[in-house]
């Protein structure tokens, strides 16, 4: 159906009516406004009144553009106007989710993205030690703090704690091995640049000896051939081997042994 434009009292601005939806109690209304430049006769489409669009205010919009094309000031033409418009929208979008990216801890990265992931891509076992090493050891000092904010010096915080509390290097290995995941994920996602802090932490080697302790034969057999070479070592060998055995083999020693 040809468009039907009428005029209005505002001079370059008409209008044409929607044929069945109504805004308000007349029909809804499309405005457009027409203007010379560089001697072409433009017309640019504006939007409806239900959208927000009226006569009046569609001529302000064509007198700004009249006005910046006189000063030299500002878009000249509706499209420049609204290009500039969804290019400054754009940036404050991307800056908001960087702002959000910026924002992001430690903590709830792990709990949103990483745990998830790590429940769905590994092992159940594997899912739940690591949850519970983050709760335990992770936690307490990443947990708040966002990804730039992180340094080296915090994850030694973490080994100092863990070594503290009479864990073995295998479970400081373990923990930063953690760490260092969800720092990789979140810099895969664009949460973190950099390598993660755990790069420049040392971990305790592992000792990978086995100890074994005597039996009570064993252990007479060492005491009578120390006995024979120097009865003050002796002395000090039966006095270390008492002091360090377990409470059963102790008992089934001959205590009759020892002078």
């Amino acid at each position: 159906m040809k468009k039907k434009w009428v005029s209005t009292s505002f001079r370059g601005v008409r209008f044409y009516e929607h044929p069945t939806r109504k805004h308000g109690v007349k029909r809804d209304r499309y405005f457009a406004i027409r203007y010379q430049r560089d001697g072409k006769r433009i017309e640019e489409g504006l939007g409806w009144g239900s959208e927000g669009w009226t006569a009046q205010k569609a001529a302000l919009e064509l007198a700004a553009l009249k006005e910046a094309a006189k000063t030299g000031e500002g878009p000249e033409r509706l499209a420049e106007k609204r290009k500039i418009a969804e290019a400054e929208r754009a940036a404050k979008e991307a800056e908001q989710i960087q702002t959000e990216k910026d924002s992001m801890t430690f903590g709830r990265f792990f709990d949103e993205y990483y745990l998830p992931a790590a429940i769905h891509n590994k092992k159940a076992d594997s899912a739940r030690t690591e949850k519970s090493y983050f709760k335990t050891w992770i936690e307490p000092v990443l947990g708040d703090m966002a990804f730039r904010d992180i340094a080296p010096i915090h994850v030694e915080k973490i080994k100092k704690s863990i070594l503290d509390a009479g864990r073995t290097p295998r479970t400081c290995e373990y923990i930063r091995a953690i760490i260092r995941q969800v720092w990789n994920m979140a810099r895969r996602d664009g949460y973190v640049d950099g390598d993660a802090p755990t790069r420049h932490v040392k971990v305790p080697k592992r000792d990978n000896r086995r100890l074994r302790f005597f039996s009570p034969d064993e252990a007479e057999t060492l005491l009578e051939a120390l006995k024979a070479k120097s009865l003050q070592l002796w002395r000090i060998s039966t006095l270390s081997l008492y002091a360090g055995m377990r409470f059963g083999e102790i008992a089934s020693l001959r205590w009759g042994d020892v002078d």
